[in-house]
């Protein structure tokens, strides 16, 4: 398994929003363990596939129109593009309180069924210099290597004018890859 945060990540352009689907900000994990590349190859991070569900409000929550709640949790998938595990991220940031568990199971039946993009290091290769200003124009991938990782998202369960909504949301002090 592998979380990377000293390799230059190549970051996929992300997946458009579409309604009732998941555009998920990753959070960098400060503690995960480095990775020293050799000059020529890449990591590229996990990324969350388009149409994944977002997490449902707990119907019988919103009468009661509580304030927000943050759940941050860590995401593991498996190199066929599956999710292996969800449990409470080690980064913290959720909301504890007496409603917290019933939030956390939405989220963990939400992102069970997940798929994302694996991920992955690419050895790299320069391309062409096809308009002749001394560089490539391009580079090309000669191989892939496909990664079990880990990630982390935080999910914002809130009420917005009387209406369920569930965001991802970062917890403050974290950072975003």
């Amino acid at each position: 398994m592998i979380g990377c945060s000293s390799a230059k990540p190549v970051q996929p352009a992300p997946p458009p929003e579409s309604q009732g689907s998941v555009t998920a900000k990753l959070i960098a994990d400060p503690n995960a363990p480095s990775v020293k590349l050799p000059p020529g190859e890449v990591y590229v991070q996990p990324q969350v596939m388009r149409g994944n569900p977002m997490p449902e409000y707990p119907a019988d929550l919103i009468p009661l129109k509580l304030a927000p709640h943050v759940v941050v949790v860590r995401i593991t998938s498996n190199e066929q593009s599956r999710i292996e595990d969800v449990r409470p991220s080690p980064l913290g940031g959720s909301t504890e309180d007496q409603y917290s568990g019933r939030f956390q199971e939405a989220v963990a039946q939400a992102v069970a069924n997940w798929r994302v993009f694996p991920a992955e290091i690419r050895r790299m290769k320069n391309g062409p210099d096809l308009d002749n200003d001394g560089k490539p124009d391009y580079d090309i991938v000669t191989a892939r290597r496909v990664l079990k990782a880990f990630f982390d998202i935080a999910f914002r369960f809130e009420i917005v004018d009387g209406k369920p909504v569930v965001r991802t949301d970062t917890p403050k002090g974290a950072t975003v890859q």
